[in-house]
């Protein structure tokens, strides 16, 4: 449901700042009316996307609408109406049941629209185009529109092109490949548990799905209470949970889940954080430890604060920020909520001892600290490592136009700074 980064190892100085969850948008209240911050409100946020400036996009389901929350706080309808389906621009378009939500790096929109079993593109412009499915419920594969879906959930674009998605109801794992053709990833569309090569693996009700910029794919197995791992030759296996229903912190198999919905990945530190029914934010690093970072399990309650005495209840959604936070979408708390983060790299260099210039920039970047740095590398938007850099003063010609992270290695620790090519 959210964009995708290479796993990369970065050293990171972490800073005793605390973690705190704050209110973006919604009051609580159920409605549909746009504003500024609290004023506005939703009927049922679900999932969220960030795209490159950092404007948040909200699936709110039962409103059947995208809604775009700028970074000033305004709170307006990108896309959506009344229930039905139509492809259209903006408010001209319609959905039924909108769930998941993702975003590429030309800041394009994908959607599933769950009860019209399709995947909708919205552009950066609003546009509202059918890409797959044909709104009969099955599980034929095909090409585009050719194709049917049964119940597409969470949704995740790789660094390829390639659209994955959790289709809760046939208890699969389909893609979506750039030449337009749907099949079926892993699952075999009977209701269970099973590790396996593809088609033998079995799941319970996948929700949710993230994926690396390695291509291993990590699904939130609502039912199963696990995240399973698929590998980019299709290779299912448990990467967490037991299969217990409750919220237990500990490593890979001895941890547990208590109905997980939401899923994403982040490319700084390499961890996933999952959400759920539990009312909580777990956190599973790459070697599978699973802590729980914010709320208190089956709190059911709303309050912001410090990261631990947060409470939220029944989170769905699950997104990165731009600077290394998490915006969750607070389903039944009519909320969407942001968690600061204490490994943002912005925040290692307080006192910007980093910069780069220009910025954008056509053809040279220049670096200026007075640290000794040791290496730096640039990172296209999906976090896929592009280009090395030697000198403080280099070449970014070769590089197509578009938004890149700068990765500064210092003697001092690791910053990132965010550029555009030109």
């Amino acid at each position: 449901m959210k964009k995708i980064y290479l796993l990369i190892a970065l050293t990171i100085a972490h800073f005793g700042n605390a973690q705190n969850v704050s209110t973006v948008a919604g009051n609580g209240n159920i409605g549909s009316t746009n504003g500024n911050g609290t004023n506005a409100l939703f009927g049922a946020p679900h999932d969220v996307a960030v795209n490159s400036v950092g404007e948040i996009f909200v699936t709110d389901v039962s409103n059947h609408r995208i809604r775009k929350i700028a970074t000033n706080g305004d709170v307006t309808d990108f896309a959506g109406s009344t229930q039905g389906f139509v492809d259209g621009t903006g408010t001209n378009a319609q959905f039924n049941s909108p769930v998941g939500i993702c975003i590429n790096s030309s800041d394009e929109l994908f959607v599933t629209d769950y009860s019209n079993n399709r995947i909708r593109k919205i552009t950066a412009a609003g546009v509202v185009t059918t890409l797959a499915g044909n709104g009969t419920p099955g599980t034929n594969d095909g090409n585009g529109t050719n194709a049917s879906l049964n119940g597409p959930a969470g949704i995740c674009i790789n660094q390829f092109g390639q659209i994955f998605w959790a289709e809760q109801i046939s208890n699969i794992i389909r893609v979506l490949m750039p030449n337009g053709d749907v099949f079926t990833v892993a699952g075999s569309g009977i209701q269970g548990f099973a590790d396996g090569q593809n088609v033998s693996a079995q799941f319970n009700m996948p929700y949710d799905v993230a994926v690396d910029g390695l291509n291993n794919l990590y699904v939130a197995d609502q039912n199963n209470y696990r995240i399973r791992l698929i590998t980019p030759l299709g290779n299912v296996t448990t990467f967490a949970g037991n299969g217990t229903n409750a919220v237990v912190s500990g490593n890979g198999t001895s941890a547990s889940f208590y109905v997980p919905w939401g899923i994403t990945y982040d490319p700084i530190s390499g961890n996933l954080y999952t959400v759920g029914a539990g009312d909580v934010i777990q956190q599973i690093t790459a070697s599978a430890d699973v802590t729980t970072i914010a709320g208190f399990s089956y709190s059911a309650q709303f309050i912001d604060g410090p990261a631990l005495s947060a409470r939220f209840l029944d989170p769905t959604g699950i997104a990165m920020g731009l600077n290394g936070e998490i915006i969750i979408a607070d389903y039944y708390n009519r909320r969407v909520r942001k968690m600061s983060s204490t490994n943002s790299l912005d925040q290692l260099f307080e006192q910007d001892l980093i910069s780069i210039y220009p910025n954008p920039a056509e053809d040279f970047i220049t670096v200026e600290t007075a640290e000794n740095i040791q290496q730096m590398s640039i990172l296209n938007i999906h976090g896929t490592l592009v280009q090395t850099a030697a000198t403080k003063t280099f070449s970014i010609a070769d590089l197509p136009n578009g938004i890149y992270f700068l990765t500064i290695s210092t003697d001092k620790g690791t910053a990132q700074r965010k550029f555009i090519k030109q």
